[in-house]
């Protein structure tokens, strides 16, 4: 089990319904044991929107940040992570709408509970998605260096 200690900086996944599939930065405030933390996110508020939120988590919840992979542009059902409602969301390329100055936005679509959604990114909103097992990470998509 991968351990943490105060200061670093995390991912938490979503297991509620309807945010499966979801990430949210955060930051170790402290390990209360050795598979249980406090949590502060850095993008969610309390109820009253006047406090980062904090809450206790288990090791299982989290994750480091994945490396940066400097990519910008994206391919027809490449797995992305993308950045929206505070959080990223684990979703597939389904179209590229090249416009304007060569700008270029990304439809993606997302699955979970039955739905199915479809959003537009432009590439700075976008990453490639990575998983997290047994303490290593895992690129959705092969990249040549």
């Amino acid at each position: 089990m991968w351990r943490f200690k105060s200061g670093d900086q995390v991912e938490v996944c979503c297991k509620d319904e309807g945010f499966n599939n979801s990430f949210y930065p955060a930051t170790i405030i402290s390990e209360i044991n050795t598979n249980e933390y406090i949590v502060q996110y850095n993008t969610l508020l309390t109820a009253d929107e006047l406090h980062p939120h904090r809450e206790f988590l288990s090791a299982v919840d989290l994750r480091p940040v994945p490396p940066a992979i400097a990519i910008t542009k994206f391919d027809r059902k490449d797995e992305v992570d993308a950045y929206a409602n505070d959080g990223w969301w684990r979703g597939k390329i389904t179209k590229k709408l090249i416009g304007r100055g060569r700008a270029t936005r990304y439809y993606v679509t997302f699955q979970g509970n039955g739905d199915v959604e479809v959003s537009k990114y432009w590439s700075n909103e976008l990453r490639i998605h990575q998983d997290w097992i047994s303490g290593n990470w895992f690129s959705s998509k092969k990249i040549f260096q």
